[in-house]
Protein backbone atom coordinates (compact mmCIF):
# COMPACT_ATOMS: atom_id res chain seq x y z
CA UNK A 1 0.00 0.00 0.00
CA UNK A 2 2.91 2.35 0.67
CA UNK A 3 4.19 1.83 -2.88
CA UNK A 4 0.76 2.50 -4.35
CA UNK A 5 0.43 5.66 -2.27
CA UNK A 6 3.90 6.87 -3.31
CA UNK A 7 3.00 6.36 -6.97
CA UNK A 8 -0.26 8.28 -6.56
CA UNK A 9 1.46 11.11 -4.67
CA UNK A 10 4.12 11.43 -7.37
CA UNK A 11 1.41 11.59 -10.03
CA UNK A 12 -0.15 14.55 -8.20
CA UNK A 13 3.04 16.67 -8.42
CA UNK A 14 2.78 19.53 -10.93
CA UNK A 15 4.51 19.45 -14.30
CA UNK A 16 5.91 15.95 -14.09
CA UNK A 17 5.50 13.14 -16.53
CA UNK A 18 5.10 10.07 -14.37
CA UNK A 19 5.56 6.43 -15.23
CA UNK A 20 3.86 4.42 -12.51
CA UNK A 21 5.48 1.02 -12.00
CA UNK A 22 5.10 -1.39 -9.12
CA UNK A 23 6.97 -4.66 -9.40
CA UNK A 24 6.78 -7.63 -7.06
CA UNK A 25 8.94 -10.67 -7.69
CA UNK A 26 10.11 -13.75 -5.84
CA UNK A 27 12.74 -16.39 -6.46
CA UNK A 28 15.16 -18.64 -4.68
CA UNK A 29 18.88 -18.02 -4.31
CA UNK A 30 20.69 -20.91 -2.70
CA UNK A 31 18.92 -21.68 0.56
CA UNK A 32 17.00 -18.36 0.61
CA UNK A 33 13.66 -17.20 -0.73
CA UNK A 34 14.01 -13.63 -2.00
CA UNK A 35 11.08 -11.26 -2.48
CA UNK A 36 11.51 -7.81 -3.99
CA UNK A 37 8.98 -5.00 -4.10
CA UNK A 38 9.96 -1.93 -6.09
CA UNK A 39 8.20 1.19 -7.27
CA UNK A 40 8.88 4.34 -9.25
CA UNK A 41 7.24 6.55 -6.63
CA UNK A 42 8.57 9.45 -4.61
CA UNK A 43 11.41 7.60 -2.91
CA UNK A 44 12.64 8.56 0.55
CA UNK A 45 15.20 10.87 2.06
CA UNK A 46 17.94 9.31 4.19
CA UNK A 47 16.26 10.76 7.30
CA UNK A 48 12.95 9.07 6.50
CA UNK A 49 14.65 5.82 5.48
CA UNK A 50 16.33 5.61 8.90
CA UNK A 51 12.94 5.72 10.67
CA UNK A 52 10.59 3.65 8.50
CA UNK A 53 10.67 0.53 10.65
CA UNK A 54 9.89 2.43 13.89
CA UNK A 55 6.37 1.84 15.24
CA UNK A 56 3.97 4.73 14.54
CA UNK A 57 6.37 6.55 12.20
CA UNK A 58 4.55 7.82 9.14
CA UNK A 59 4.98 10.56 6.56
CA UNK A 60 1.27 10.47 5.75
CA UNK A 61 -1.22 13.08 6.96
CA UNK A 62 -3.27 12.44 10.09
CA UNK A 63 -5.97 9.88 9.36
CA UNK A 64 -4.18 8.44 6.32
CA UNK A 65 -1.71 6.07 7.99
CA UNK A 66 -0.86 4.55 11.34
CA UNK A 67 2.85 3.95 10.85
CA UNK A 68 2.47 0.30 11.81
CA UNK A 69 2.70 -1.56 8.49
CA UNK A 70 6.47 -1.54 8.03
CA UNK A 71 7.25 -2.05 11.72
CA UNK A 72 4.95 -5.10 11.81
CA UNK A 73 6.44 -6.39 8.56
CA UNK A 74 9.94 -5.97 9.99
CA UNK A 75 8.95 -7.97 13.09
CA UNK A 76 7.42 -10.79 11.06
CA UNK A 77 10.44 -11.05 8.78
CA UNK A 78 12.81 -11.07 11.77
CA UNK A 79 10.70 -13.68 13.62
CA UNK A 80 11.18 -16.05 10.66
CA UNK A 81 14.96 -15.51 10.60
CA UNK A 82 14.73 -13.23 7.59
CA UNK A 83 16.11 -9.83 6.75
CA UNK A 84 14.52 -6.84 5.08
CA UNK A 85 16.56 -4.22 3.27
CA UNK A 86 15.53 -0.96 1.66
CA UNK A 87 17.10 1.04 -1.15
CA UNK A 88 15.58 4.38 -2.06
CA UNK A 89 16.42 7.41 -4.16
CA UNK A 90 14.42 10.49 -3.35
CA UNK A 91 12.30 11.38 -6.37
CA UNK A 92 12.96 8.08 -8.17
CA UNK A 93 11.51 5.21 -6.16
CA UNK A 94 12.11 2.54 -3.57
CA UNK A 95 13.03 -1.14 -3.50
CA UNK A 96 12.53 -3.51 -0.57
CA UNK A 97 14.31 -6.85 -0.57
CA UNK A 98 13.20 -9.56 1.84
CA UNK A 99 15.22 -12.75 2.34
CA UNK A 100 13.93 -15.78 4.24
CA UNK A 101 15.51 -19.18 4.80
CA UNK A 102 13.82 -21.61 2.41
CA UNK A 103 11.81 -24.40 4.04
CA UNK A 104 13.35 -27.81 3.68
CA UNK A 105 11.40 -30.28 1.52
CA UNK A 106 10.15 -32.35 4.48
CA UNK A 107 9.09 -29.19 6.38
CA UNK A 108 7.11 -27.82 3.46
CA UNK A 109 5.07 -31.03 3.16
CA UNK A 110 3.95 -31.24 6.80
CA UNK A 111 0.23 -30.67 7.27
CA UNK A 112 -0.68 -27.33 8.81
CA UNK A 113 -2.03 -27.51 12.33
CA UNK A 114 -5.16 -25.43 12.90
CA UNK A 115 -5.70 -24.10 16.40
CA UNK A 116 -9.11 -22.79 17.46
CA UNK A 117 -12.30 -22.54 15.41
Amino acid sequence: MNARDALDEKEELPAQEVTKKLRISSNTKGDKVVVTISDTGLGMSETVKEKIFEPFFTTKPVGKGTGLGLSISFGIVRDYDGIIEVESVEGSGTKFTIRFPAAKEEESQKPMEVIGD
